[in-house]
């Protein structure tokens, strides 16, 4: 971690240098600003915000869907396939333009090519593993709905 007065990837390249000048052994992996970082977790918190909402507005059809008979795991698969299938668009539609936007980056990026297939990947299955855990609490908490109570309150 490095304090700096201004852009913080502008330095970025030379405080690398200085870490392999350091040890050459020391692998400088994932650079990134504060603010990108935060931006993250933030966004990983807003998947399961949007998909507790979700969930909490259809209380109503969970509830029916349980009173002819839906079993939990149903209710879950099918809460989880779909948040999983908006994640699964949203990680598409994230690489493809990370991938369009990377030439426009490339000075910013080391110890990587710019269309680094494993950076992607890596990417994309931390934001999927994310989605699945902030799709599989709300998911969990509609199976356990009781019927008579989400029929009552509509």
């Amino acid at each position: 971690m490095a304090r700096t007065q201004g852009d913080p990837m502008a330095i970025a390249r030379t405080v690398v240098q200085r870490l392999y000048e350091v040890d050459p052994n020391q692998p400088a992996g994932r650079i990134q600003s504060l603010e990108q970082y935060r931006a993250d977790s933030i966004a990983a918190a807003g998947i399961g915000g949007v998909m507790s909402l979700a969930v909490s507005q259809r209380v109503h059809e969970i509830g029916v869907r349980m009173a002819i008979g839906a079993r939990p795991a149903e209710i879950i698969r099918m809460i989880l396939g779909q948040g999983m299938g908006l994640a699964l668009v949203g990680v598409i539609i994230g690489v493809a333009t990370a991938f369009t936007l990377t030439s426009a980056v490339k000075s910013f990026l080391f110890g990587v090519t710019p269309n680094d297939p494993a950076t992607f990947l890596a990417v994309a299955a931390v934001l999927a593993a994310a989605a699945l855990a902030a799709c599989y609490l709300p998911a969990r908490r509609a199976a356990q709905v009781d019927p008579l109570r989400a029929l009552r309150t509509e």
